[in-house]
Parts: C-alpha cells; sequence; structure tokens
C-alpha cells in the first residue's frame, strides 16, 4: 500500500492546519493576559487543570504512586492517574515547567490522532486516497449542527454541556483523556493490522500495552473499548454467516485479549474507588450524577457528517476494517440509550468515546455516494464540489460558534485570579514553596478536583 508524496503533503497540511485551529482558544486566553498577571495555561475547567498539575508536581517529585495533596489530612498512596505522573517525571527531566509540560501533552497528542486516524483512513480505504483525505478532512474540520443565537452561529446544549465533543477542543483535549483515546486508537490498528499474520508474542504484547496505556491513562475510554469490540465480534461473526467468508481466528484471538485486559484494568479501578478517599469519591459521584440526554441532542453534537455516514453503512459492511467503524460508531447510540442505563456510570462518558473518528471516516464515502446520487437523479452538475463547499461552510459556522461561547467565558475569567494570577500572588505563592515542608497546602477551594 502505496501513499504518494502529494498525498502525505496534504495529510501534512490538513494536521498542521486542523492543530493551529484547536489550539486557537488557548493561543486567544496567552494573548488576553491582562498587564501585571501570569497565565499558567489554564485549559478547560480551572479547578480540574490545577488537580492535574498537582498530580503532575507528585510525578516531578519523584513519585509513581499518586494521592490527593490539597488537604492537609494524608491518604495512601495508589497506583492511579500514571499518565499526569509520568508526565511530572518527564517535565523535571527536561527542565520543562508543569504548565509547558502539559500544553505539550496536548499539542503531541494532536498530532498523533489526527495520524492515526489517517492510519485508520488508510485501512479502510486503501485504494482511494481522494477518500482517505476527505475522511482526513472530515475528522479534523467536521461540526456538529449549530443553530442561529442572537445573531450568530450558537452551539447546540449538548456540546455547551460537555466540552470534549467540541471539534474545536476535542483533538487538544485534557491529555489524560486525548491521550486513553489515542492508545485506543492504537490498539483498534494492531487488531486490524495484524489479525491476518501469524501471532506472535511481540503482537500479543503490543495488544496489552495499548489496552493498559489506555486503561490507565482514563478508564473512562474503556466504556468504549470493551463494548466496540464486543459489537465487532458480533459484526465479524454476522457476517461469516451470510457471506460464508471466514474470519483468521487470529482476530478473534487479539480482540478478545484486549477485552480481557480491559475488563481486568475496570476491576482495578472499582477496587481502588472503593478502598480510601479521595479515590472513594469517584464512585459516588459515578453512581448517582446523570445528564438528561436526548437522542436529538446527541444527533445535533455529531453534526452532518452523521448523514453522508449513513449512506456508508452496506459499503462498510464489506470489510473487517468497515466493520470496526461501524461498531465503534454505534457504541456511543448503544451505550447511552441502551445497555448503559444498566450499568452505574455517568451516562455522559458513553459519549466520550471519539465517535467522531469513525463518522467521520465513513462519511467520506457516503460524501461520495450522496454526491453521485445527486448526478444521477437531480441531475446536478458538479455535487461533489458543491457538498464539499456547504460542509466546510458550515465547519466555518462552527469554528466561530465556538470561538464565540470560549470569549463569553473570557469575559469573566479576566477577573478570575485562578487563571489569570496577578504577579504578586505568584511572587508569594513562589516563596511559600520555598519554605517550610515541601507539600504543604497553601490554598485548595472546596470543589477543586
Amino acid at each position: 500500500m502505496r501513499v504518494r508524496r502529494s498525498e502525505c503533503l496534504a495529510v501534512i497540511g490538513i494536521g498542521i492546519l486542523g492543530i493551529i485551529v484547536s489550539m486557537s482558544q488557548t493561543m486567544i486566553d496567552v494573548s488576553r493576559t491582562p498587564s501585571g498577571t501570569v497565565f499558567p495555561f489554564v485549559h478547560n475547567y480551572a479547578q480540574d487543570y490545577y488537580y492535574y498539575l498537582h498530580l503532575m508536581r507528585q510525578g516531578f517529585d519523584g513519585a509513581w504512586l499518586a494521592t490527593s495533596k490539597l488537604t492537609e489530612e494524608q491518604f495512601p498512596v495508589q497506583f492511579v492517574n500514571p499518565f499526569f505522573l509520568l508526565l511530572g517525571h518527564l517535565s523535571r527531566l527536561t527542565n520543562v515547567s508543569l504548565p509547558h509540560a502539559y500544553l505539550i501533552a496536548r499539542i503531541v497528542g494532536a498530532v498523533s490522532l489526527i495520524a492515526l486516524s489517517y492510519v485508520l483512513a488508510l485501512l479502510v480505504y486503501p485504494r482511494s486516497s481522494l477518500k482517505r483525505i476527505v475522511a482526513l478532512l472530515l475528522v479534523v474540520f467536521g461540526s456538529y449542527w449549530w443553530s442561529w443565537q442572537e445573531g450568530s452561529p450558537g452551539v447546540p446544549s449538548l456540546v455547551h454541556l460537555w466540552t470534549e465533543l467540541d471539534p474545536m477542543v476535542r483533538l487538544s483535549f485534557i491529555p489524560h483523556h486525548l491521550w486513553s483515546k489515542i492508545f485506543m486508537l492504537a490498539t483498534f490498528l494492531l487488531i486490524l493490522r495484524f489479525s491476518t499474520h501469524t501471532v506472535r508474542l511481540n503482537i500479543l504484547v503490543l495488544v496489552v500495552l495499548g489496552t493498559l496505556f489506555a486503561g490507565f491513562s482514563s478508564p473512562v475510554v474503556l466504556i468504549t473499548l470493551i463494548p466496540t469490540l464486543l459489537f465487532f465480534i458480533v459484526l465479524l461473526l454476522i457476517g461469516t454467516l451470510r457471506e460464508k467468508k471466514m474470519i483468521p481466528w487470529r482476530t478473534y484471538v487479539l480482540i478478545v485479549l484486549s477485552i480481557v485486559v480491559g475488563i481486568l484494568v475496570v476491576i482495578y479501578h472499582r477496587h481502588v474507588e472503593t478502598g480510601v478517599f479521595p479515590w472513594t469519591s469517584y464512585k459516588s459521584w459515578e453512581d448517582t450524577v446523570r445528564f438528561s440526554i436526548r437522542p436529538i441532542d446527541y444527533l445535533e453534537s455529531l453534526g452532518p457528517t452523521l448523514l453522508f455516514f449513513l449512506f456508508a453503512i452496506v459499503p462498510l459492511w464489506r470489510t473487517p476494517a468497515g466493520k470496526l467503524v461501524l461498531a465503534w460508531a454505534a457504541s456511543g447510540w448503544i451505550m447511552t440509550f441502551a445497555v448503559g442505563r444498566f450499568i452505574p456510570i455517568w451516562n455522559i462518558r458513553f459519549l466520550e468515546g471519539y465517535q467522531f473518528i469513525p463518522i467521520a471516516i465513513g462519511a467520506s464515502e457516503g460524501l461520495l455516494i450522496a454526491a453521485g446520487l445527486l448526478r444521477t437523479y437531480v441531475r446536478l452538475r458538479f455535487p461533489l464540489v458543491i457538498l464539499f463547499v456547504l460542509l466546510f461552510i458550515h465547519a466555518g459556522g462552527g469554528i466561530i460558534a465556538s470561538t464565540n461561547e470560549h470569549n463569553q467565558y473570557l469575559v469573566n475569567d479576566v477577573y478570575n485570579p485562578m487563571i489569570y494570577i496577578p504577579v504578586s500572588t505568584f511572587k508569594a505563592l513562589t516563596y511559600l514553596s520555598t519554605v517550610g515542608p515541601g507539600d504543604r497546602v497553601v490554598m485548595a477551594p472546596f470543589d477543586i478536583g
């Protein structure tokens, strides 16, 4: 499978532009730093951001086991949040500050996610450069259904509620969430790529490591990884019965191996959540908090790419890679509105599996099918060009809507000393860090973390 140089350049160009768009809100935050303040690259929800930095600080100090140091109480350390601990270690070894290490993890994560999404498109469309490029464009720039609000585009309610669903946010999201999806996608690619090869120990180890890294970066991702692989097995078996075409047994070995490892990681984290505070607080939160999510809300968050994805269901069904795309895309719907209601976990977790990636990749095929139908039945000239133009006008509206919402937050954020820290406060904290016990609690809001 050879990729032409022009396609490589196109992929690089799309990736660079996508990262610029995704990081633009952080660039705006930096550019608007008020005089006399310090902006430590606060990202997403400020209280959570400082919680992540405090975990990174424990790694910076040499720890591989974490606890909460946001109170003077002492708790047993646990093997949790190793991703942030690792970032802390890397921060110390490279002499990079914790906020900068966090920022770099977001950027490198965005590069990795875009690259692996392209590799998945390559496996789904091995013979079509056009489909691969269109797929990547939709992954990077596909947007939600925005509405006209107060004279400009506005974000839908579910995207407003959960920023990870925002196209301008998700490519460079909170590092441990972002990298858990990267490792999940890498595991999917390993299963697809090597399922037709002789099963060797190194391949088995890579699948195990991919699942472990995904689950320990953020166990939330396993709510998508395990169901997706289970659905994938079902689709493969149905395909075998209908088409009388056997799937190599190696495929099932790799899938089951990943599922088993994922289940073990879930059991481990559930054990930690029933152990000692502060980890026990996670269980009560997950068991009780629920959002009112309607199918129409989820439809709005996925945008027009879902419509084109529906056109591609039959073509995707014909290959194992296509069946995996179908299983992954369906996981959000099945878990949120069917199976998930019987699982004691916060229901928004079922939508955190980056289902926009398989939907966008499938929509590439669907877009070409829709263009063909318009040419045949509507006699429309240049239908593909017209659909492209409409989609990217729509994507531009989504960028405007997300930017407007972020700017509205910024109006209040400029007065928030947790986001733009006064220089005098920053100097005081710096001084306090040099005297007394190194883990002294200086200040922490009651809702932090």
